[in-house]
């Protein structure tokens, strides 16, 4: 019955009757967002590639407020390191190194390292101006910049997060502290694969055996209805 309903749907869609946009208001969230992962990259995806697919989507802001933090760190440490020293804080120096009877050998040869606050300045605002969208995500979230450092901070605590890359392993835990944090609710594997047999009951989603044979299915968007979308 549901199948037969989403077949007829897709020829008033071939026949231009009605447009792709106005049928997806009937879907959830989640729903959308996994649509939005097969249509976009347009292979065949298991579970776990599907998954970790959304999951990206946060991985690119988790990095964004990440590297403003840091920079802001940075810019503030310069600062810092920059501040004259007045004369009064150089007769105490001076009272004091004498009062302990301490002597300083200065290396003449020791150069003071310049550093570029401008530049800097100029790459964060640079980054600011390039805040990542979300692409496949149609979710509510918590757009929160503190969260998402909570969560940087810990990847690369534990090592997760290494030259600004992350395995596709390591994933999980991204979800796991995306959820932990309050960001959002990453859909389970379990909820995935539920939405997934339903769209493929109704005709929106195909599937076929893993070749690999490890025993996983390979899902994607009716052939049919992306072909429509594409024009």
């Amino acid at each position: 019955m549901v199948r037969e309903a989403v077949e007829r749907l897709i020829q008033l869609i071939e026949e231009e009757k009605i447009d792709f946009s106005e049928f997806e208001v009937l879907l959830s969230a989640e729903e959308k967002t996994i649509l939005n992962v097969l249509k976009r990259k347009k292979r065949a995806m298991n579970i776990n590639e599907i998954r970790n697919t959304i999951i990206d989507d946060f991985i690119k802001l988790i990095k964004y407020y990440g590297q403003i933090k840091e920079l802001e760190d940075k810019i503030r440490s310069y600062s810092e390191e920059r501040k004259p020293i007045y004369p009064l804080q150089r007769i105490s120096e001076k009272k004091y190194s004498n009062r302990l009877n301490l002597k300083f050998n200065i290396d003449k040869s020791f150069n003071i390292k310049v550093i570029d606050i401008s530049s800097l300045e100029n790459e964060l605002n640079n980054l600011k101006r390039n805040k990542p969208r979300m692409e496949f995500w149609e979710g509510e979230f918590e757009d929160i910049p503190e969260l998402f450092i909570k969560v940087y901070e810990e990847l690369k605590q534990r090592k997760i997060l290494k030259n600004g890359k992350i395995l596709e392993r390591d994933k999980r835990v991204v979800a796991e502290l995306i959820n932990k944090h309050g960001i959002a609710r990453i859909p389970s594997y379990k909820t995935i694969e539920r939405i997934l047999t339903e769209l493929e009951a109704g005709g929106l989603v195909v599937s076929r055996p893993d070749s690999g044979g490890r025993g996983k299915k390979l899902y994607a968007i009716n052939p049919k209805l992306l072909k429509k979308l594409e024009e």
